[in-house]
């Protein structure tokens, strides 16, 4: 054996029994790492396709594609369907032609930090059209559930909106939906922001505007009550010793306001009343009646006279004492 194979031999018999536990815990936390970062996880996400001016999408098969990711668990946790797409540029430049483009990992986007192992299917067949606009009605928004009470009145604005995609597309489209309103349980009017939904298949590529304002009115049977004669009270400071007078002393009341809330209003419930806080003794003012009822502002009052004459009577002046006479 030459020399240098009795040195080679040497030094590798030398202290072998660690030199094989090396390779073995090296083995091992080779195969811990690849197993940490070995997850896949399959994702649904949607297929985009960039075209230039003047052109648009008339077919596209698939829409979507199901793509496998490779990585760790924690990125693959950081994944997201909204923040994923597939983009493809195609060559096409004929608006009447079609193109097969194949996906490739590098057209996946908002993935970072993961590995793309798996595209199905790889392939997206285009159809192209000439681009073109239309202007289209947008239907009355459809309402969901119900009212607590009274019934639904709905107005909406802008009623037309202005779509872009192929022309042979938008030919067949007359009408545009939104998102329907939910109702159910509401009490009070509102006004909300709504989304003008895409005609379906259509592959619009634009809606102006996008959404809709629709005012919500919440429509309820109002009447009226009449009370009569009700006195007016007046507000004073307590211990005050001078007389207060109202002119007219009753005034009539009505009440306007939802049928089962007037109804449920009993004679003792409602107060008619003055403040005089202001008033001195020997003054004369002209008030406001007040009117208190137990509901709040779904509830209204007329009163008839709305003011009434307040008088404040100087207190009477203290009579002097009589003088204690002796009797003869």
């Amino acid at each position: 054996m030459s020399k240098f194979g009795s040195t080679t031999k040497k030094v590798l018999l030398n202290n072998w029994a660690l030199k094989v536990l090396a390779l073995i815990l090296a083995f091992i936390t080779y195969q811990s790492i690849k197993d940490a970062i070995s997850f896949e996880v399959p994702f649904e996400i949607p297929v985009e396709v960039d075209v230039e001016k003047g052109i648009a999408i008339l077919d596209q098969n698939p829409r979507t594609v199901e793509v496998t990711f490779q990585g760790s668990r924690a990125d693959l946790k950081q994944l997201t369907h909204g923040q994923m797409k597939v983009v493809l540029t195609p060559k096409a430049t004929n608006p009447s032609g079609s193109e097969l483009i194949t996906i490739t990992p590098g057209n996946v986007e908002g993935a970072a930090g993961v590995r793309v192992v798996k595209i199905r299917p790889k392939d997206v067949q285009l159809t192209f059209d000439r681009e073109s606009e239309k202007k289209v009605a947008i239907a009355k928004p459809k309402v969901r559930g119900a009212p607590l009470i009274g019934k639904v009145e709905i107005d909406y604005q802008p009623k037309t909106a202005t779509i872009r995609g192929p022309k042979r597309r938008l030919d067949e489209k007359s009408i545009l939906d939104t998102e329907p309103i939910d109702v159910d349980g509401r009490v009070q009017s509102f006004t909300k922001l709504v989304k003008i939904l895409p005609p379906a298949d259509s592959m619009v590529t634009e809606i102006e505007p996008s959404e809709v304002e629709v005012t919500v009115s919440i429509v309820t049977d109002t009447v009226s009550r009449d009370w009569t004669n009700v006195t007016v009270t007046a507000m004073t400071r307590p211990g005050l010793g001078y007389t207060i007078t109202v002119d007219p002393a009753t005034v009539n009341i009505q009440l306007h306001g939802r049928k089962d809330l007037v109804a449920g209003i009993k004679d003792s419930d409602l107060t008619a009343f003055v403040d005089c806080m202001s008033l001195t003794p020997g003054s004369t003012k002209q008030l406001p009646v007040n009117v208190y009822f137990p509901i709040g502002p779904e509830l209204t009052a007329t009163v008839l006279p709305e003011t009434v004459k307040v008088t404040a009577s100087k207190p009477p002046k203290p009579q002097p004492k009589a003088k204690d006479t002796d009797t003869p």
